[in-house]
């Protein structure tokens, strides 16, 4: 497969990876599509998205097919609302669909998150502090397992 240079910077694979990856949004299904060896689609898939080239890429053509299809966030969010609207009427009352609904929008504000993140006070990382000093009863308890295991090994078996 060539890896020619395009005008927009680009190689032939690169601007399949592109137009595949805005088909599916699925990195390493656009790799190897666009050309990848099998064996190193994985690392290529990833590879390819943190270049800025094909970021820059990835965003034109997602704004493209956004304005070709006329389908936005402003467009899912108030076809949501017109959902919600109807599913509340008191004639055709649907609460799974309300809670979906809700649950989208929620989801949209940043209400509800399926990432949880963990961090410290005003949100550094968390300080970990382990004390590996062990106390001297410990220590005891510690070399008396141990002598006790090396006896019972030393030992022949009676049986």
């Amino acid at each position: 497969m060539t890896t020619r240079k395009r005008p927009n910077g680009l190689t032939l694979m690169q601007k399949r990876f592109v137009q595949y990856y805005a088909i599916s949004l699925n990195a390493s299904e656009a790799a190897e599509k666009a050309g990848y060896s099998p064996k190193t689609v994985a690392v290529q898939a990833s590879r390819m998205l943190t270049r800025v080239k094909i970021q820059d890429a990835l965003t034109k053509e997602l704004e493209k097919r956004s304005k070709r299809t006329e389908i936005d966030q402003d467009f899912v969010i108030r076809k949501l609302r017109d959902n919600l609207d109807m599913a509340m009427d008191p004639m055709t009352y649907n609460p799974s669909a309300v809670n979906r609904a809700l649950e989208l929008l929620g989801k949209h504000v940043g209400m509800f998150s399926d990432k949880i993140q963990h961090t410290g006070k005003d949100g550094a990382p968390i300080e970990v502090a382990v004390d590996y000093r062990i106390t001297l009863e410990a220590r005891i308890a510690l070399i008396a397992v141990r002598r006790g295991q090396e006896r019972s090994d030393s030992e022949p078996d009676a049986g």
